[in-house]
Formats: structure tokens, C-alpha cells, sequence
């Protein structure tokens, strides 16, 4: 340790850091306040960001055991009771899981018709990614028309290259006015880079921005009318998004309440989202998902997250408002995936942004002119041009 990290004074700005941080999470309040804290602290002695965050974990192990025995107690029983859940669930999972069909069926998307947009309402872009997933992808379109309850908004599909049949279905949409963008890439561009081809081309006039996976079946109707609601009535909120009901953990997320609405905070489990949804102004402030993991299936979701938080905002599921995850068809791959995703742990992601180690904004060139405005468009990506190598643009 330095001298400055000895100072008495520099242990107790850091402790006070720890006993507001344990206060939130007793209450289960998100600490949107917790980079600007460290990045004072770190000024005011002197010392990088990544130590006043070491030193914040270490004072937080040691202030815990300090909290009053009934808070103790309360919160380890709780704790207790929501990892009994999650092991019982996840371990049904494991055996049973994959092999669940989706609990509601809807119209295929051929036969749904969307209404007129109030072009007074707020527009969203809606990006779904495709990849080999046809059967996943019917169902997951089929859902989003006939649970929306909005229809003011633009849907974007991005096929990665798949070759199970996608494209000519995806086209067929697209020839019937069903998908108002279809994008084509030659390969696979990964998670992060195909959802951002999307993001990059939505229409500027759109408020919000969506990811909307192709395993994903939407189940409560009204559900977009509602997204919108929760950020006309609070300004701050960086991202919302549907709580999936067959997942182990976020099924087990505390609910709070919030402007009148039951909601889960997602910096109490950051676990994965659908109808994961964030504000224009966001991605202006900390660009596009990160492109910069060393593997395609990467926890996209969870490290811009972290990047929404830092910026000071909230974000959270809806508690009431449902989405199914389709697993049936394909076990061996998802326990691939779910093994390689727990490559990056959250703590280490948390670190990078909240110290400042890493900057939360992140832009990439080739995105930059790529916006095609309202007018529907078809886009075949050439592969030579989808490569974002040297093309990060930092600020």
C-alpha cells in the first residue's frame, strides 16, 4: 500500500463509500451514483480508480459484518431463500428446461396485420438478430405483432449469415411489408456487431432503440405501449426490458416498486434481457455494444449494463410483463454458450467502467454514416466491409 491508501482520511471516504453502497443494496436501489463517487475519491488523494474500487470491495466485505443483527439476518435469509430458488429451478432446468415449448402460440406473422402508427407517439426501432434459428425466428416475429400493442415502430432483422432457409423467409417479410429493414450479412459478425448493423441503420427520428433476440416469445400483450410509458414518466431511466419467465435466475430478482410499477432492478442480476430497450440519447452518450470480447457469444447485455449505470441511470425489467426464452431445439448449444459466457466475470466487467479504467462510451467508425433514415431498405453488407478491426473511436 502507498502512503496516500494508509491515510486515515483516504480509508475513511472509502469506508462511507461502502456504508452508502451496503444502504442501496438493503433497500435493493441501484448505486447510479457510485462512478462519479469513485472518480472523486480518486481525485481528491490522488489515486487511480482501479485501486479506490479494490479498496471500496475489501471495506464492503469488512462492513458488512458491522450492519445492525436484524438487517443481517433479514438480508442473509433473503439471500438464503433466493439462492434455495434458483438451485431448485436451475437444476429443473438442466434436466427438463430445453426441452419446453413456448406456454402461448400465436397467428403466424403472414397473417397479423399491424395498424397505423400515431405519429404523435414516440417511434422505436425494434433489431432482431437471425442466425440459423428459423423455427425460433417464426415464433419470435409472430409474438412481437401480436403482443406489441404499439404500432409506431420500425422492425430491423439482421441474418448473420445464416443458411437454414432465414434469408429467403426473411425476404418474403420483407417483399410483404412485414419487416420494414432486412440486412444481410455474407458471415457471422458475432452478437454485439450484428445487433450494432442494426442500431447503426435505424431511423433517426426513432426515441428508443430495442434488441430483440430470435429465441425470444413475447407473452404479455401491451407490453411495448408499456416500455414507452416508463420512460415518459421517468426522465432518468437508461433501459428497460421484459422479465423472462423461464430463467432461473431472474425469475428470483427482488421486485421493488417504482412510479407505481413492479420492477426489477437489473444491477441486482444482470442475467440476459428481452425487449432490452434504451433511449436514443443513450446511445449517443455510450455508443453501441462492445465489440471487443475475444469470442461472438459474448454477455453484450451485461457489459452495456454497466456502461448504463455508470452514465447514472436506471435500469430494470418489467416484473409484470412477461417473455418466454425458447431453449428446445438446441441444448448442447446452450450449455456451450452459457459455459462460455462465464469467461468475462461481471465483477471484472463492473471494475473496468466504475474505476474509469475504461471508458463507458464506445463508437465505431464504420457505424458513423451508416443511418438509412425511415425508408425501407434492404442491405446486403459486403464481408470485406462488416469488419470493425482498428475502426474504435474512443471518446
Amino acid at each position: 500500500m502507498s502512503q496516500v491508501r494508509d491515510d486515515a482520511a483516504y480509508r475513511s471516504a472509502v469506508a462511507r463509500l461502502a456504508q452508502r453502497f451496503l444502504v442501496d443494496e438493503l433497500h435493493k436501489t441501484t448505486p447510479i451514483w457510485l462512478r462519479a463517487a469513485i472518480a472523486e475519491v480518486a481525485d481528491q488523494y490522488q489515486i487511480d480508480g482501479g485501486s479506490v474500487f479494490d479498496d471500496l470491495v475489501r471495506a464492503l466485505f469488512r462492513s458488512w459484518w458491522r450492519l445492525p443483527l436484524g438487517a443481517l439476518l433479514r438480508d442473509a435469509a433473503d439471500k438464503l431463500a433466493r439462492i434455495g430458488r434458483i438451485g431448485s429451478f436451475y437444476l429443473w432446468q438442466r434436466l427438463y428446461g430445453y426441452r419446453e415449448k413456448p406456454p402461448l402460440s400465436f397467428p403466424s406473422v403472414e397473417d397479423q396485420c399491424r395498424g397505423l402508427p400515431d405519429l404523435s407517439s414516440s417511434k422505436v426501432s425494434i433489431v432482431v438478430l437471425s442466425y440459423n434459428r428459423l423455427p425460433y425466428l417464426k415464433t419470435t416475429l409472430a409474438s412481437l405483432y401480436a403482443t406489441a400493442g404499439y404500432d409506431n415502430f420500425e422492425l430491423i432483422v439482421v441474418d448473420n449469415g445464416s443458411s437454414d432457409g432465414s434469408v429467403a423467409y426473411l425476404k418474403a417479410l420483407y417483399a410483404a411489408g412485414k419487416v420494414d429493414k432486412l440486412i444481410l450479412s455474407g458471415r457471422n459478425l458475432g452478437t454485439s456487431a450484428g445487433y450494432n448493423q442494426g442500431f447503426a441503420r435505424a431511423d433517426p427520428e426513432s426515441e428508443f432503440l430495442m434488441k430483440f433476440d430470435s429465441d425470444i416469445v413475447a407473452l404479455s400483450r401491451g407490453w411495448l405501449q408499456e416500455i414507452v410509458s416508463c420512460f415518459k414518466a421517468q426522465p432518468n431511466l437508461g433501459l428497460v426490458a421484459l422479465t423472462v419467465c423461464n430463467h432461473a435466475g431472474l425469475r428470483n430478482i427482488p421486485t421493488v416498486t417504482q412510479h407505481g410499477r413492479r420492477v426489477k432492478p437489473m444491477w441486482f442480476g444482470i442475467m440476459g434481457a428481452a425487449g432490452f430497450t434504451f433511449r436514443r440519447e443513450v446511445l449517443d452518450r455510450i455508443g453501441y455494444f462492445n465489440e471487443d470480447f475475444d469470442y461472438l457469444y459474448m454477455p453484450d447485455d451485461i457489459d452495456y449494463v454497466y456502461r448504463v449505470v455508470a452514465d447514472g441511470r436506471e435500469a430494470y425489467y418489467l416484473a409484470d410483463y412477461l417473455a418466454f426464452e425458447r431453449r428446445d431445439l438446441d441444448r448442447q448449444k446452450f450449455l456451450r454458450y452459457e459455459k462460455r459466457k462465464k469467461q468475462k466475470p461481471p465483477l471484472g466487467l463492473m471494475r473496468r467502467y466504475f474505476s474509469g479504467e475504461k471508458n463507458r462510451k464506445i463508437v465505431y467508425r464504420s457505424y458513423q454514416s451508416a443511418s438509412l433514415g425511415p425508408t425501407p431498405r434492404l442491405i446486403k453488407l459486403e464481408t470485406a466491409s462488416t469488419s470493425n478491426a482498428g475502426g474504435q473511436v474512443v471518446s
